[in-house]
């Protein structure tokens, strides 16, 4: 698989990967933060989406890296362990046409699915993206994958593993004090934990301090491309994120009316490759000619990237 970035423009250095825009203003750190404007676009660009998750509490070890192909000998080349994994895609009418019939498929399936598959959709943290929020899928994408990876962060917040559910569903209210509250992803979940995923949408809308982290990502000088204006039109290009929840695969898509369930994976080791063959089945295969796809892996790089 070919690693591309959104929107056709080029990245300003000449070599290594082309990155395109999912997401011109001059930067807005003189600009007064409006709640009701959409929010920038992020740049499908590893260091943006690490600069996103610092900025909402994601602790040092972890980064986001590229994933640069779906063999073995490409998913091999990313540290482990990997926490989530996020997808862009092209906004194809073949793509779109298999989510619609996936959505009347997995609707139609939801009241009689098996316990381990109900639980695991139920534990799942999912928002809806709203279209208030703009062209915000990227950062969408990156709290679905932080969210429902707090089990895996805690080692590296001081929060003993224990404490911290594997879901982000209504336990998460069960989270001990020995929480970190500086931490935004975290005081977030709990704060919303009982919500359904219209209302999580809605309180994100109003969270000025997500906004302003995902807007200072946005415009950040590490990204490649130019970054569209806040009001422009809707972008070609869509982020989703992939999740390991009670041992299964889950896709987590705030335009999607629930998220998908890819299957189980019972090793964590193993789900950067479960993730591998749902994006090669579920995405690649309905959209064989395109080279349009990128993927980025959440993972805890031992040799410290920041």
């Amino acid at each position: 698989m070919v690693t591309v970035r959104t929107q056709a423009s080029p990245c300003a250095a000449s070599d290594g990967p082309r990155r395109f825009l999912a997401y011109r203003e001059p930067p807005a750190s003189s600009r007064r933060l409006d709640l009701y404007a959409g929010w920038l676009p992020l740049e499908s660009n590893p260091a943006v989406f690490t600069g996103f998750a610092r900025k909402i509490g994601v602790p040092a070890p972890w980064v986001f890296v590229d994933v640069l192909g779906l063999d073995e000998a490409l998913l091999a080349m990313v540290p482990q362990p990997v926490a989530a994994v996020i997808l862009l895609f092209p906004c194809s009418r073949r793509i779109y046409d298999y989510r619609r019939a996936e959505e009347a498929k997995t609707r139609a399936a939801y009241p009689s699915l098996p316990a381990p598959q109900s639980e695991a959709l139920a534990a799942t943290f999912h928002l809806q993206q709203h279209a208030d929020f703009g062209n915000a899928c990227g950062t969408i994408a990156a709290v679905h994958a932080i969210s429902n990876s707090r089990w895996v962060l805690a080692a590296d917040t001081g929060i003993s593993a224990s404490s911290v559910p594997e879901y982000a569903g209504a336990a998460a209210v069960c989270v001990t004090q020995t929480s970190h509250p500086e931490r935004p992803y975290e005081a977030f979940v709990r704060a919303t934990a009982r919500l359904d995923a219209a209302a999580r949408g809605r309180a994100l809308l109003a969270e000025p301090n997500f906004k302003v982290a995902s807007d200072a990502a946005a415009e950040d000088a590490v990204a490649q491309t130019a970054c569209p204006a806040r009001d422009g039109p809707d972008l070609d290009h869509h982020f989703v994120a992939f999740c390991l929840v009670d041992g299964r695969v889950m896709e987590v898509d705030g335009t999607k009316w629930g998220p998908i369930d890819h299957g189980a994976c019972s090793e964590p080791q193993h789900f950067l490759s479960a993730v591998a063959r749902a994006v090669e089945e579920g995405f690649v295969a309905v959209e064989p000619d395109s080279i349009e796809f990128s993927l980025m892996a959440l993972c805890r790089d031992g040799g410290g990237i920041a």
